[in-house]
């Protein structure tokens, strides 16, 4: 049985919920009513699921992920016709969640970018707490450059209208982060960045000069793995 993550450019719309109750089955029963105006396409079209991020006596708060039907049965479809029985799909925003919400300081603010070629996936943690996510249909290339790996060099020796557009776009996400919680500012905060982006060399430091006075560092899940012995749950589909 083979597990997959879903592909950046499959477009998945995340929200964080409060329910003023903590009981699952009650849950899983207002989910979908909850979210139908906020989505962007019919609830009957949709695929839901969530993790909780925070339970407290009276009150339970969920990370939801909802993707349209016709995207993953189509995304099925081509392990069905390769005869390649897929038994779960993960979604990368709920894996960095899992992960994120046991190395995030108990004190202080945390911003991670999963930054892919023309992908952005951002959680905003305080005090160990998720308080916010966003997903951006955008990378740091144009998303019609074939050579991504080579437009992401040249991206950083000279920077290109997209570009700049794209780590403005970070700048304005990570304010209105800030503005949702006025015990900290932009000064308090630390970014760890991850994605197949964050992997070449020099990015880094390049993010580093685009979100400056920021300080950024990479977010290394083989690392962490390694040192921490942290395995990520999948999204089971059956």
């Amino acid at each position: 049985l083979l597990s997959k993550t879903w592909p950046d450019h499959l477009k998945v719309i995340f929200f964080i919920i409060d329910f003023p109750f903590t009981d699952p089955y009650k849950i899983k029963m207002t989910l979908t009513n909850t979210i139908e105006e906020r989505l962007p396409f019919p609830l009957e079209e949709a695929i839901i699921d969530f993790v909780v991020t925070t339970q407290e006596s009276t009150h339970t708060t969920v990370l939801i992920g909802a993707v349209k039907k016709e995207l993953v049965h189509s995304y099925l479809a081509l392990f069905t016709q390769s005869h390649v029985p897929l038994h779960t799909i993960d979604l990368d925003m709920f894996n960095l969640y899992r992960l994120l919400h046991i190395i995030a300081p108990e004190q202080g603010a945390l911003v991670c970018m999963h930054i892919s070629y023309t992908q952005t996936q951002l959680l905003y943690f305080v005090d160990q707490h998720l308080v916010a996510v966003r997903s951006l249909d955008k990378g740091p290339i144009a998303a019609d450059e074939q050579d991504q790996v080579q437009a992401l060099k040249q991206e950083m020796h000279a920077q290109k209208k997209n570009g700049k557009d794209y780590w403005q776009s970070l700048i304005l996400t990570i304010s209105s982060f800030v503005e949702q919680t006025p015990s900290y500012t932009s000064a308090d905060i630390n970014i760890v960045i991850s994605g197949s982006c964050a992997e070449q060399e020099g990015f880094i430091a390049y993010a580093n000069k685009q979100l400056a006075p920021i300080p950024c560092s990479l977010l290394s899940f083989k690392d962490l793995l390694s040192n921490y012995h942290i395995a990520l749950v999948n999204t089971d589909l059956s």
